[in-house]
């Protein structure tokens, strides 16, 4: 089991993992209809807390540049773990070409 299933395996984990943990980091929305943050910001993740400093007017101060710089920071950390988890299931082996004798 060990030397067939989980090396075949290896592929399907990589994009789950990859595609869960960048929607994890890009999804608001729930939150957003439900709770809009939570008490005292309770609730509130990073992309919310960028679309809450962009799009949110404090007495006139519309702050897009900070904002921006959060949803920047959570660019660098997807691309981050994006790459290790890249790293971490060899990903050069399993797009390589197939090693059948002929």
């Amino acid at each position: 089991m060990r030397h067939i299933i989980v090396p075949q395996l290896r592929w399907p984990i990589l994009f789950v993992t990859s595609y869960q943990t960048l929607s994890l980091l890009t999804s608001f929305e729930y939150i957003l209809l439900a709770t809009d943050g939570g008490p005292g910001r309770g609730t509130e993740v990073w992309s919310l807390a960028a679309y809450h400093t962009a799009l949110n007017n404090y007495g006139g101060n519309l702050e897009y540049g900070l904002g921006a710089a959060y949803a920047l920071v959570l660019v660098i950390i997807g691309i981050a773990l994006s790459l290790t988890y890249m790293r971490f299931f060899n990903f050069r082996d399993l797009v390589a070409r197939p090693r059948i004798e002929q």
